[in-house]
């Protein structure tokens, strides 16, 4: 590759990376005009909820949040995400936990539970914005009984060692959380649920990223168990 190729290739690289940075993408897709929220040209009065509450995982979600609550202002009740760690924001009325990143960690257990209990309380007249972006697999999670989170390492670890796709990973981690695959949208019920994502996959495909917390779940269990079967990790 010849030098002039290479810089232009960067500087192509570098200008996709800048436009979706949350500090230029956020004012671009939301606005608030006194009462009026405008979510990517979708209008929601804001008089018609008694709540809204911020709640996020991602790599880019504190920033994310910043953002909102710029917009937002004091009408904001509150809210929490989680992040990486050393990738958090200062924010006044939004919670930032940090969390381990790619392998979750009791922090992340322990913010995924907080911010659970928070949208539980959401009723029907509140609005919950999801601010949802790449990493928030590892950094969202609730186990079902039964399952350690040593477990979950473990799986994690054999699934990355077998040489599956992260389509294939996702899937099987769908199936061992309370909290992927949509799971987050039904906590979050009965409240109006809003997400506003950034993408870290090609096709941006919303059941993927993040591993799909507030999207319906394309893949089933026996999905899940036919990757197991086919890099024959049954035995581990």
């Amino acid at each position: 590759m010849s030098d002039t190729l290479l810089r232009h290739s960067n500087e192509l690289i570098s200008a996709a990376i800048e436009s979706v940075k949350p500090e230029k993408l956020i004012p671009r897709k939301v606005r608030r005009e006194g009462d009026l929220l405008i979510l990517n040209g979708q209008p929601f009065d804001l008089g018609q909820y008694e709540h809204i509450w911020v709640v996020g995982a991602g790599k880019a979600s504190a920033y994310m949040a910043y953002e909102i609550e710029r917009i937002l202002g004091e009408r904001l009740s509150g809210g929490l995400v989680v992040t990486k760690y050393g990738y958090g924001k200062d924010c006044k009325r939004i919670r930032i936990r940090e969390a381990g990143h790619p392998v979750i960690d009791e922090n992340g257990i322990a913010a995924s539970s907080e911010l659970l209990q928070l949208v539980e309380r959401a009723g029907k007249k509140d609005l919950v914005l999801c601010l949802i972006s790449g990493g928030g697999s590892a950094l969202l999670e609730k186990l079902p009984a039964g399952i350690s989170l040593d477990d979950l390492k473990n799986v994690f670890e054999i699934l990355l060692g077998c040489g599956a796709s992260i389509e294939e990973v996702n899937t099987v981690r769908k199936h061992l959380s309370q909290v992927k695959g949509g799971r987050l949208a039904q906590a979050i019920a009965p409240a109006t649920c809003v997400s506003l994502i950034i993408s870290d996959v090609i096709g941006d495909p919303l059941e993927a990223i993040a591993s799909g917390p507030t999207v319906p779940d394309p893949t089933t269990f026996a999905d899940a168990w036919r990757v197991v079967e086919k890099y024959r990790l049954g035995e581990q």
